[in-house]
């Protein structure tokens, strides 16, 4: 077995099938597999994954899931030479992105993971394509992957697996101990996926906050220094009333991304206001409804 992906699910009964379809439509000598681990989704997922015969479909409990210990189940059962992370909300752009990722990953020995571009789709919120936009097309702050898209070589998991305590930001974790040890990361410019977020503010909110949370965290215990994000949410701002000006939607677009920019203002105050908390934890929040399973609300359109 050449590939397998692996994907998370909770609730993606609209997006997976589309996922799932840009994988089996792909042209390639290579072999792969898919792995769905869904935890508890109390929509119609289950059933479209069924539906599936060659998906192989893992469980866990929805108060056992992080993001690393979804990831750590499908690797328990996977079989290919090199692993595929990417997000049920994802979409891969070509046909060709199986072959790409496995010839580049044969002819490259040294490289233990290649992580690609994300790109919006057209009602995507005006803030989000503006982040896409700084961090692959610009490239700021383009130096960790993400596991939303993301091909690792299968051998670098006998040396560790992800980090199952941590609430977010697995990927950025685990690079990082990779890094110390000489493991070897690239990103790669022939593996784009479409990327949705049907977030409202309350949920940009949570992202943003669990984020930072981790980044905290990772500051402190690999001595790690991270900038200032609250001139950098600014500058964001500006360029988020840049990109609507020039579309003619400012009126109409304005008190979405302003929603948005301050939800997330808001996520990392609140993290650094816990973390320079020493007696509350994040567990003592209900972490698994208030952070990654929070109930939804209508979205709020740019």
């Amino acid at each position: 077995m050449d590939l397998s992906f692996i994907i998370r699910t909770y609730n993606e009964e609209l997006f997976v099938p589309i996922l799932l379809k840009s994988i089996f439509e792909q042209k390639t000598i290579y072999k792969y597999e898919v792995i769905v681990v869904d935890s508890e989704s109390n929509d119609n997922t289950i059933k479209v994954l069924q539906k599936y015969e060659d998906v192989i479909l893992l469980k866990i409990k929805k108060d056992e899931f992080t993001y690393g210990r979804s990831i750590n189940v499908g690797l328990s059962v996977a079989r290919g030479r090199y692993i595929c992370l990417v997000s049920a909300h994802c979409i891969l752009c070509n046909q060709t992105y199986i072959e790409n990722v496995v010839s580049y990953l044969d002819l490259n020995e040294k490289i233990y993971c290649i992580y690609g571009e994300h790109r919006a789709l057209p009602d995507t919120r005006t803030s989000e394509q503006t982040d896409f936009r700084n961090k692959f097309i610009l490239g700021i702050d383009n130096c960790y992957p993400n596991n939303a898209n993301a091909v690792y070589r299968g051998q670098i998991f006998n040396e560790a697996k992800f980090d199952e305590s941590v609430i977010a930001l697995e990927d950025m974790e685990f690079a990082i101990r990779m890094r110390q040890i000489g493991f070897i990361f690239d990103y790669f410019d022939a593996m784009p996926v479409y990327h949705y977020h049907r977030e409202d503010n309350r949920q940009i909110f949570r992202r943003y906050f669990r984020e930072h949370y981790v980044e905290l965290q990772m500051a402190n215990n690999f001595k790690l220094q991270f900038k200032n994000k609250y001139p950098h949410i600014f500058k964001k701002f500006i360029n988020d009333c840049a990109l609507i000006i020039s579309k003619g939607k400012f009126i109409k677009s304005i008190y979405g991304v302003f929603g948005y920019r301050l939800s997330e203002l808001l996520g990392i105050y609140m993290a650094k206001t816990l973390i320079n908390n020493k007696n509350v934890s994040p567990c003592k929040i209900n972490i698994i409804e208030l952070i990654y399973h929070p109930k939804p609300l209508s979205l709020d359109v740019d």
